[in-house]
């Protein structure tokens, strides 16, 4: 862009939702049943308890757009990130409040809908949907991407390029062409080798064998 960094309009807004909203929206819907479903587990919310959900979380992403919206004199060259899946249903309303804007979608979860069970009519409404309404979507790997191709095929005939393992995609959405990229976080290998030799690690790498010597040890950094 030839804007200068001087130009850019950053605003800090805060959104107030009750707590039984978000028990409605983060806890039943986002924990119980899309968390489960996109890391290719079973759903913990029964058919009939998903259609109440489904009213809840179009009042309240309505409303978490309307009061954002009215907070920051929306402008037509603003530009949206939402991540990851709890948001998903807000894309859908952040677009509808302000058409010409760029709206950027992020998955911080793998994406495995369709491969143990397909995505429900109701999901297709309030989660697929909305995500299409955006102008990039990314993923962690390429294959959460083929994964969301093969999901969009399932329930929408819209036009897709896509070369297999490209990382890359472009889904016709109706007027709108939605690029989908895998965009892999936190994997700098060379930052986590720097971790590793402070003298914080090497405590806590000290400590870990003393406390668990002669067991077995599994490893890990979060990402």
């Amino acid at each position: 862009s030839d804007s200068n960094a001087s130009d850019i309009r950053k605003q800090d807004v805060n959104i107030y939702v009750s707590d039984e909203d978000k028990a409605l929206w983060h806890g039943e819907y986002g924990k119980l049943h899309v968390w489960p479903i996109m890391h290719g587990l079973e759903p913990k919310l029964l058919s009939e308890e998903l259609t109440v959900v489904e009213h809840n979380i179009s009042r309240i992403s309505t409303g978490f757009v309307s009061a954002f919206v009215s907070s920051i004199s929306p402008q037509d060259d603003d530009v949206y990130w939402v991540n990851d899946y709890a948001m998903a249903p807000i894309v859908e309303h952040l677009r509808n409040a302000n058409v010409q804007s760029t709206i950027v979608f992020s998955f911080r979860t793998p994406f495995l809908y369709g491969l143990r069970q397909s995505l429900t009519e109701l999901d297709s409404r309030i989660f697929l949907k909305s995500v299409l309404d955006a102008d990039v979507v990314t993923f962690h790997r390429v294959s959460d991407l083929r994964n969301f191709v093969e999901t969009v095929k399932q329930h929408y005939p819209f036009e897709i390029d896509y070369k297999l393992g490209s990382g890359a995609a472009i889904v016709a959405a109706g007027e709108r062409r939605v690029i989908l990229s895998a965009v892999p976080m936190g994997n700098n290998k060379k930052y986590r080798r720097t971790l590793l030799r402070t003298s914080k690690c090497r405590s806590m790498k000290l400590k870990l064998g003393r406390t668990y010597r002669g067991m077995t040890k599994i490893v890990g950094i979060s990402r």
